[in-house]
């Protein structure tokens, strides 16, 4: 996430929002808005409405069919809170009524469960709990469909975590197993096999008692807009979107409100959910100014909230809703460009729900990671020689390039994702040219690629990767591309720069016949200008920013 992209002042999920921070124009005039009529008509009509605060209200008549029908995620949906047993330390750092509380904001979206996980203190159980740290998790079954029955009261599932604050943003670790229970007072979390529960260490099981009082992780994001000109939002823009794309869509739900505090703002749900890469859901509030313009404030999972803005396209009775950034956005936390996108009308039944595979593609790369950079991290402050490197587990192509390990101002790594799959690769670099890449095949990370000394590695951004090389005797340009069973960088053709000797061509062309390692390749076979050609990259240099030093690694 940019840092602009960050309102300044939120340094909490569940922090108000400043109201000065937010002060701007969305355009036009307020007045009576389309967003209260709908609400008032569908309540007029006995049907389910929301309040400012995106609270249900539903009408007396259909309580008793709205609950019998409710599934596993709908009854688990909620806010709840666990009181941290009172310690020896504690009553050192804490006054004698406060209390350390773990609270939970639980949220279902079409059958996904997704979690705010924080810490609060608060006095005593009644006291309003706010987080000061926080994290996102998922909660994912274990058994396909299990969150949908309408019959069971527990479920065996996988949680991942993450947060802002730390790992970059990226799951923490590996999935975290246990059963979700529902009780009577709440919800509770039980380990496997003795085990602790996903949640807290050093239990089997933890309660957590339903608690209106723990602060929603969107909380403020509804009264910011309330500082801005808004128009009237049409009416023909409520319900759920989907974006018209095979890969990780986009879920846009724009939802009414009641009340007249909530005049002309609505309120807001977005989730996209791509390859083995954490969720991003969130929720908040938007409101609608001229020229097509959607002003939104809202909070992603496990993140500080985020303002954007968004323009649209939607013709009245029209099935097709076209949505792109705003002018000069970039980088947007939704994924929005200045391109279109298509959006088609779907029910809530239709949101892509996230099942038990997700758990074992999930890119948890990043602990694997922490271990490689901590060995490189390590021959830096002790500015190892190559054979104590070796003997540690660490081969590098630092050493082929005579680098010295204390060279720590130039050695850096970055995590990026070459074949977009949603798994990270972490490049290791040296005065910002790639010198090592690391990959991670699911289980391990491991060595998949080194530029040779004299070598320049370049990454394209559609996936493919060229080495080019030089000497007094030879040149070449080696092209590669990530091998999807492996995760393994797999040469694919070359171009081969010769001395004209006897009439022999200045240059030859070869094929790779990869077998699914680099142990398992076919002897090249030469191949056609024409061909060689046919088979390499189009792209663009892709863009690599964020480079940062090893020296300064400290687990993330």
């Amino acid at each position: 996430m940019k840092i602009n992209k960050i309102i300044s002042g939120m340094v909490s999920a569940a922090a108000v929002l400043s109201l000065s921070v937010l002060s701007a124009a969305c355009g036009g005039a307020s007045g009576t808005g389309a967003a209260t009529e709908v609400a008032e008509e569908k309540s007029a009509a006995g049907e389910e409405t929301e309040s400012f605060l995106g609270e249900k209200k539903i009408p007396s008549g259909q309580q008793e069919e709205k609950e019998a029908a409710q599934t596993l995620a709908e009854h688990l949906a909620g806010r709840y809170s666990y009181a941290y047993p009172r310690t020896e330390e504690d009553a050192e750092r804490m006054e004698e009524d406060m209390r350390e509380y773990y609270t939970l904001d639980i949220v279902n979206f079409g059958g996904n469960l997704f979690a705010t996980g924080g810490i609060a203190m608060a006095e005593s159980p009644e006291e309003e709990k706010r987080p000061y740290s926080f994290w996102g998790m998922e909660f994912i079954p274990t058994a396909e469909g299990a969150l949908s029955d309408t019959e069971t009261t527990s479920c065996d599932i996988g949680v991942l975590t993450w947060s802002v604050m730390s790992n970059m943003g990226k799951y923490w670790d590996k999935p975290a197993y246990g059963t979700i229970e529902l009780t009577e007072e709440g919800v509770a979390f039980l380990g496997k096999d003795g085990a602790d529960n996903p949640l807290i260490e050093g239990a089997e099981r933890v309660e957590f008692v339903r608690d209106d009082t723990v602060a929603s992780a969107g909380a403020g994001t509804g009264e910011a807009l309330t500082e801005y000109e808004r128009t009237d939002i049409p009416g023909e823009l409520f319900g759920i979107w989907k974006e018209e794309t095979e890969e990780g869509p986009l879920v846009v739900e724009f939802a009414g409100n009641a009340g007249s505090d909530a005049e002309n703002i609505g309120r807001l749900r977005i989730c996209r959910k791509r390859g083995g890469q954490r969720v991003m859901f969130a929720e908040g509030h938007f409101c609608a100014g001229e020229d097509g313009t959607l002003t939104a404030i809202y909070t992603p999972l496990g993140f500080t909230p985020v303002l954007e803005t968004w323009k649209y396209s939607l013709e009245k009775g029209s099935p097709v809703l076209t949505l792109r950034a705003g002018e000069g956005e970039y980088d947007t936390v939704s994924g929005l460009t200045e391109e279109a996108a298509a959006f088609s009308r779907i029910n809530a039944e239709e949101i892509p729900v996230t099942g038990p595979e997700a758990l074992e593609r999930a890119d948890v790369s990043l602990a694997e990671y922490r271990r490689v950079l901590g060995l490189y991290a390590q021959a830096i402050a002790e500015n190892q020689d190559r054979e104590t490197m070796e003997s540690r587990g660490l081969y590098t192509g630092l050493s082929d390039w005579g680098v010295p390990m204390a060279s720590s101002e130039e050695i850096g790594y970055v995590l990026y994702d070459i074949d977009d799959n949603g798994i990270d690769e972490c490049l290791i670099t040296w005065m910002g040219n790639i010198v090592d890449i690391w990959s991670f095949d699911g289980r391990k990370a491991g060595m998949t690629y080194v530029t040779p000394y004299r070598g320049e590695t370049v990454i394209y951004d559609d996936g493919m990767v060229e080495m080019l090389f030089g000497s007094m005797t030879r040149a070449s340009n080696t092209w590669y591309r990530m091998d999807e069973r492996t995760e393994q960088l797999l040469p694919v053709v070359e171009r081969l720069y010769k001395p004209v000797e006897h009439g022999e061509p200045d240059m030859q062309y070869f094929e790779f016949a990869a077998q699914g390692s680099a142990e398992e390749f076919e002897e090249a076979c030469e191949i056609t200008k024409e061909e060689y050609e046919e088979k390499i990259t189009r792209g663009n240099p892709a863009e690599i920013r964020g480079i940062t030093l090893i020296k300064e690694f400290a687990g993330f």
